[in-house]
């Protein structure tokens, strides 16, 4: 039952896509749509997402960079091409366990999407590490290092404390349940784990400004009309979660949009929330630095 009361937590493009693969074998007409995204099969986007976070904590924090050499990594929420899982699996980790309920592993066996995507993955960061390793052996890697975990984090098959580096981008403002979800992310990790989520806390939708109808209505009637792709949670709200979860975590706004914000803001949300707060529109939370 808790399985399937979470089919309605999930966008309907994944449930589509889990019914797909479960009721249809799949062909290779399966994977046009894939080919086709200038989103996913951009090859430079593992490492783009990695080096923005990492070069604002170096300026806000002093963030040591991480180091994926022989470390255990997980990244929740890893979309279909398996988000850092490249990056990681290039610099040399020892395993990356790949959490997304979406999640298809068939595509690091698929040689068009091989040829289209992870090729140019492999030449972007031969570019920028150097010729680490050769591309069939990089394909042999994400074949037998990652190890794929297409459940939500609650339902994962995973045990801990075994992972040095956890990741996520756009990932936490999505879960549900929130706060048992983070302590299970906990209870896999080691003591000296390194963390870092890039976190957006706009209303993922196309309005001139990122929080248009939040503020405006409670909670619960925000996701009446729009539904719960996300949870609602504030930075302040997000902070206590994982802090009392057992991390050690620390937070650097990357931007706010109160601009074109035009809507009254109910007691609710202005009595919970400064200004600041409610209008941080992306952060990273992170830590510890070393």
């Amino acid at each position: 039952m808790r399985a399937i009361a979470r089919i309605w937590e999930l966008p309907p493009r994944v449930v589509a896509r889990k019914l797909i693969r479960r009721l249809i074998p799949k062909t290779d007409a399966d994977y046009d749509e894939l080919l086709r995204s200038t989103k996913y099969m951009r090859p430079q986007r593992p490492y783009d997402f990695l080096s923005r976070s990492e070069a604002i904590l170096a300026r806000t924090h002093q963030w040591p960079p991480l180091e994926f050499e022989d470390r255990d990594v997980v990244e929740i929420g890893c979309g279909p091409m398996l988000g850092f899982g490249p990056l990681a699996v290039f610099r040399g980790c020892r395993t990356f366990a790949a959490v997304d309920p979406g999640l298809d592993i068939s595509v690091v066996h698929h040689s068009e999407i091989q040829e289209k995507f992870f090729l140019g993955v492999h030449k972007d960061l031969c570019g920028i590490f150097g010729p680490r390793l050769g591309f069939k052996e990089f394909v042999e890697r994400l074949q037998t290092r990652v190890q794929p975990v297409p459940n939500f984090i609650v339902d994962a098959d995973l045990a801990g404390p075994q992972f040095d580096i956890v990741l996520s981008h756009s990932t936490l403002e999505h879960i549900e349940p929130l706060t048992v979800s983070v302590k299970r992310l906990h209870s896999w990790c080691r003591p000296d784990v390194r963390f870092m989520h890039l976190v957006d806390f706009g209303n993922h939708r196309s309005t001139r400004n990122p929080f248009s109808g939040m503020y405006s209505v409670e909670p619960d009637e925000y996701r009446r009309h729009h539904g719960r792709s996300i949870n609602l949670v504030r930075s302040p709200e997000m902070m206590r979660v994982l802090r009392e979860a057992g991390f050690d975590a620390d937070i650097a706004p990357y931007y706010s949009y109160p601009e074109f914000y035009d809507e009254p803001i109910t007691p609710r949300w202005r009595k919970q929330f400064s200004d600041e707060e409610l209008f941080l529109k992306a952060a990273i939370i992170f830590g510890p630095k070393s």
